[in-house]
Order: C-alpha cells, then sequence, then structure tokens
C-alpha cells in the first residue's frame, strides 16, 4: 500500500512565459505515479503552444522524493491558460 500523496505546485515567470511544475512526496513507491503524471502535464503543454525548457532550477524544497520540469510558451497569455487548464483538472 503507498502511504504518502503527491502534492504538485506550478510557478509562472512571465518573461520569457516559462512554466516551472515540482511534484513531492514522502513514500518512493509513488515515483511511477509522479513520473506519469509529469509526463501527461509535459504533454498537455502542446496545446498551448509549451515545451521542455531545457534550462532547468531545481526548487528548493524540504522533501523525501521531488520530480519537477521546465516549459516554455510562446507567449504569456498561453501559459496562463496552460495553468488555468490545470486548474480545471485538479
Amino acid at each position: 500500500m503507498i502511504t504518502g500523496s503527491a502534492n504538485w505546485f506550478f510557478e509562472i515567470r512571465e518573461v520569457p512565459p516559462i512554466v516551472r511544475g515540482y511534484c513531492t512526496a514522502t513514500d518512493k513507491r509513488i515515483l511511477p505515479v509522479m513520473l506519469s503524471m509529469a509526463a501527461d502535464l509535459i504533454e498537455m503543454a502542446n496545446k498551448f503552444n509549451g515545451v521542455p525548457f531545457r534550462v532547468h532550477n531545481i526548487p528548493n524544497v524540504n522533501a523525501t522524493l521531488m520530480v519537477s520540469f521546465s516549459l516554455i510558451f510562446k507567449t504569456t497569455n498561453d501559459a496562463v491558460a496552460y495553468i488555468n487548464e490545470l486548474k480545471k483538472i485538479q
């Protein structure tokens, strides 16, 4: 049984429009779920003109386990639309 839960966080920077997402958890057995969810969120960004961004700063958080990614968008409006879509599915 997986006893921990995963918590997702998203940060947006406007210039250039970058969204950083990361997930933290305490139970290492949840890692496959976290990775699968991250892949789905990255793929969803394509609908909003977002692509993975190679320059990626690891969030400074105290966590047992963390998965993180950064996405760059064509416009700030695209990044905001992506964040709004994420809010709908949470």
